[in-house]
């Protein structure tokens, strides 16, 4: 599959301005009192979902762009809840149904995007060998710097056919002091 040479091309763009646009028209012919209400919050909201889709891609930076479209599939629930509150309180033009279809399908999209984003980050991601990976615990820091404790000393041990690695390990004894 070819990369989108710009925001335009993408399928979930052109599907968001869809939904912007029934949004728009949703509202349309919605008494004066609701305009700067509810009907400027459901349009607001439907402008953002593409918005935020443009702006994120062409960042050109995965982070960013996962970043972006997590706030338009926010967008698109706070979307989803304003019209679903015009329909409860009688604003509804019968439109109110095939809008939240819409807003459905565009977040199927965005979660399928931020999933494939997500897939691509993890298998990139370089794994640190076992020997140089860091403790996740203090507990087992511990054990580490102790383990190495113990094997420090025991590479300073002359290599004797009769000592043992635990005689060797213990503490020496002190030596009389001269009077």
């Amino acid at each position: 599959m070819a990369r989108a040479s710009s925001f335009r091309d993408l399928v979930v763009w052109q599907r968001a301005m869809t939904v912007a646009s029934m949004a728009y028209g949703f509202t349309k012919y919605w008494p004066a009192e609701h305009r700067f209400g509810i009907a400027s919050q459901i349009q607001r909201s439907a402008v953002s979902v593409p918005s935020n889709i443009a702006e994120g891609y062409e960042r050109r930076s995965r982070l960013d762009y996962l970043r972006f479209l997590a706030i338009a599939a926010g967008s698109l629930a706070e979307l989803e809840t304003q019209v679903r509150l015009a329909a409860r309180i009688g604003l509804s033009t019968g439109l109110s149904q095939p809008l939240i279809d819409r807003i459905h399908e565009v977040a199927r999209i965005i979660r399928g995007i931020e999933r494939a984003l997500k897939a691509t980050r993890t298998s990139k991601a370089i794994k640190q060998p076992r020997s140089i990976a860091v403790p996740a615990t203090k507990a087992a820091s511990r054990r580490s710097t102790a383990r190495q404790h113990n094997e420090d000393r025991a590479a300073e041990i002359p290599s004797a056919p009769n000592v043992s690695i635990s005689r060797a390990l213990s503490p020496k004894p002190e030596e009389p002091r001269p009077c």
